[in-house]
Parts: structure tokens; C-alpha cells; sequence
């Protein structure tokens, strides 16, 4: 089966797009197909609504070009047509009249685009097309890569050793420096297949990204949300380098995205997230939070900032629009992300002693050495995951703990 899909895609990939103009204007229509078949495009043509549709069900075209202000069937009928066939082929609109309200409307609907005609460079034409093509081959290519590991997470989840590997797949390198940062984390799932997650990636020179997450729940249905925020990450990032979407440099834009993408697919799970952009030649950082506790804390000097915010997380209300956060970085910082599962690990103290004792590790030296402890637990009551990003091989002039305290926390963590 999967040779007949890539065998598939590779005759897709080999043969011209197909486009379907739909336009009553003689003239205009011609124009659109003369520019296109100059291209190496397959074109087909419709001169009214009803044609069009009945074109659409017979040739199954990659991509539509829809006149608006058409005599009987409108172009917002046809596009509310093509869109229930099969809400995966773009549709440009392409009209000379309309105000913003039909922009909206037609956006609302699920146009790819909305161009104003008379079009008088046909470049402008050209680059739609090919940036909703380019779209819509990224939309597919991310769902079969979820659908293909989510197969894979089912026919292993008997195998809990091969399972927790193909899961530790999904995480980056560790430890990984470049560009004057180093990215460090440690993973100890409290079952074998667990809800946390760790990305960082360099978008371009000196803009790198990172997401900190933790899918509620535990176990399988937990670890596919994590497939999903792989290939979401990594789809936003292509869209940047093949079509010049910056949604991945925007992280409240990018958790706005993510928040109604959950909630459309309906898996019944909620993210908890942080999202961040650090620009290295800016000297600065851009977060977005939804819902993760413990705060992300930035030290810098003698002074530390927690990055934090009142968003909810992904995947639980419908309509959340997320906000930003911004700080300035000196050369050398550190930032630490410790999961829930870091509390738990802390029995015996309140809440607020807890936050105190995870931002009193102010140094990777600090936060490996937790980490090692908790490793040696036999068993953990929640997962735990903990990410370090160090510029500048970064360490507080006044550190709160010392040498061997570590150990001495875990022995008796009201000491400290």
C-alpha cells in the first residue's frame, strides 16, 4: 500500500497542474489561459457557474480560479459548491467588483486568495497560484506524515521499548550548540510513551525557534498529539522558506493557528505551550504562552524574569487569540523550562516553595544535576522534561545553591 501511494505521488508530482478558470468574460477568460498554458499549466475553462461545477466534478483540477459577479449561478454559490466536493483545492477569487464584505465572505468561505481584477501583471497571478499549490501540497504532506506515524504509534503499541524510541525520534539533538547557543534537555517519561514535547530549530541565520509543551493526559493518545505538534512545527517552517508565510516567526500568531487546528481536529486533548523566537542580532526575545506551569524563567545578571501569561491552553476554547511577550537579551543568558512533572518531584513542599527551589537552578550545572537525580527515581508520578537554552556559557554571579545541595534537596527538600 504505501508503494502504490508513493508511486502515486511521484506521477502527481510529473504531470502539469490542473486549473480551471471559471469566467463569464470572454476576454478575460482567454487572457488567464493564454498566460497559463505559456506556463506549462493544464488550463480548462467554464463561461458560467453551472458549467463550472459540472467542470469541476469531471476533470478534479489542483487549483480553481473563480470569477466573483457571474449571471446565474454567483461565484460565492460556486466557490460554497467546490468547497463542499473537496475543501482541499484552492480557489482564487477573481473579481473587478465587490467591497471588503465580499473579501470576507469569500475568505470566510475558504478561498485561497482574492485577487481585484483588471490584473495588469500577470506575475501577480502567477505567484497565487503557485503559493496556494505550494499550500495545499504542505497541508497533505503534514497530514500523511501524521496519519503515517500515528499508524506506526498503533501497530507498535504492544512494543513499549520501540514505541518510546520512535517517540524520542520526534526530539532534537541534545546537547546542541550553534550559533553561540546551546540547547540542552532530559526526558523521563512516567510511562513509556509520555505527552511532553521539545523542539528548537533555526528558522534563519540568527533567528532560531523554540516550543516547550505537555499534552494532557499520558500514554498513546497523548504521544500522537506530539506527532501532530512535530509536523504543525515543521509545516509553518516550510511555509516560510517555500512561500514566505512568516506565521513561524510570529509566535502569538503561530499558538492562535495551532489553538484553532486543535480544536478542529477533536482529539479531546489540551496543550499546555511556549512558544518563543530568539533573534540573536536583535538581541531580543518574542514568547507566547498558553497555559504552562511552571513559568519558563530568563536569567540575566543578577536578575531573573519569568515568561509567562494569562492565555489558556491549545486546543480549549474556540476563538483564543494569543498574545506576545518581548524581552531584551543580554550576550550571556539562560533560560529554563521545567514540565508539571517537575513539581511532583518536589513532595513534601508547597507550591510556591517548589517554583522557588526550580528557579533557584540558575545554571545548567544546577539543572543536569536535578535532572540526574530525578533519573535515578525508580518510578515518577508525572512526566518530566526539562530544557535549557545557555548563551554565553552563562552562570549567576550569586547562585542560591552550591557543590552537593542537590543531593541534599532530594534527601530533604524543606532545607532549602
Amino acid at each position: 500500500m504505501e508503494l502504490q501511494i508513493k508511486v502515486s505521488d511521484t506521477e502527481a508530482a510529473e504531470k502539469s497542474p490542473v486549473v480551471l478558470i471559471i469566467e463569464d468574460e470572454a476576454a478575460i477568460r482567454m487572457s488567464y489561459v493564454n498566460f497559463l498554458e505559456d506556463l506549462d499549466f493544464e488550463v480548462h475553462q467554464a463561461a458560467d457557474g453551472i458549467t463550472g461545477v459540472e467542470a469541476f466534478g469531471n476533470i478534479n483540477p489542483d487549483i480553481v480560479l473563480l470569477d466573483l459577479r457571474m449571471p446565474g449561478m454567483g461565484g460565492l454559490e460556486v466557490l460554497e459548491t467546490i468547497v463542499r466536493a473537496d475543501s482541499e483545492i484552492p480557489v482564487i477569487i477573481i473579481s473587478g467588483t465587490g467591497g471588503i464584505s465580499d473579501v470576507v465572505q469569500a475568505l470566510r468561505l475558504g478561498a485561497a486568495d482574492y485577487l481585484i481584477k483588471p490584473i495588469e501583471d500577470m506575475m501577480v497571478l502567477e505567484h497565487s497560484i503557485n503559493r496556494s499549490l505550494q499550500s495545499c501540497r504542505m497541508k497533505r504532506e503534514k497530514e500523511a506524515y501524521r496519519q503515517s506515524l500515528e499508524a506506526a504509534l498503533i501497530r507498535i503499541g504492544q512494543d513499549e521499548n520501540a514505541a518510546r524510541k520512535l517517540q524520542l525520534k520526534l526530539m532534537p539533538p541534545t546537547p546542541d550548540g550553534r550559533d553561540g547557543l546551546e540547547f540542552r534537555w532530559h526526558y523521563f517519561p512516567s510511562s513509556s510513551l509520555s505527552g511532553d514535547f521539545i523542539e528548537y530549530f533555526e528558522v534563519m541565520p540568527d533567528i532560531w525557534a523554540f516550543c516547550f509543551a505537555d499534552v494532557s493526559g499520558h500514554g498513546t493518545s497523548s504521544a500522537l498529539v506530539t506527532v501532530y505538534l512535530k509536523a504543525s512545527l515543521r509545516g509553518y517552517l516550510e511555509r516560510l522558506r517555500f512561500s514566505g508565510v512568516r506565521t513561524v516567526l510570529e509566535p502569538a500568531e503561530l499558538m492562535t493557528a495551532m489553538n484553532r487546528e486543535l480544536i478542529e481536529m477533536s482529539l479531546g486533548k489540551h496543550v499546555a505551550m511556549v512558544y518563543g523566537i530568539l533573534d540573536r542580532k536583535k538581541a531580543s526575545l518574542v514568547w507566547s504562552h498558553a497555559g504552562h506551569y511552571p513559568y519558563p524563567v530568563l536569567n540575566q545578571s543578577n536578575r531573573q524574569t519569568e515568561l509567562g501569561g494569562d492565555c489558556p491552553p491549545l486546543g480549549l476554547f474556540e476563538g483564543t487569540v494569543y498574545s506576545d511577550g518581548t524581552v531584551s537579551l543580554e550576550e550571556s543568558f539562560l533560560i529554563t523550562f521545567f514540565s508539571d512533572g517537575a513539581l511532583e518531584v518536589l513532595a513534601g513542599l508547597a507550591t510556591r516553595e517548589k517554583v522557588e527551589f526550580l528557579n533557584s537552578l540558575d545554571s545548567v550545572r544546577k539543572v543536569d544535576g536535578f535532572a540526574r537525580q530525578v533519573g535515578k527515581f525508580v518510578s515518577i508520578p508525572d512526566d518530566f522534561t526539562v530544557l535549557t537554552i545557555e548563551a554565553g556559557h552563562f552562570d549567576m554571579k550569586n547562585h542560591v545553591m552550591q557543590g552537593d545541595d542537590l543531593q541534599e534537596v532530594q534527601d530533604d527538600p524543606k532545607k532549602h
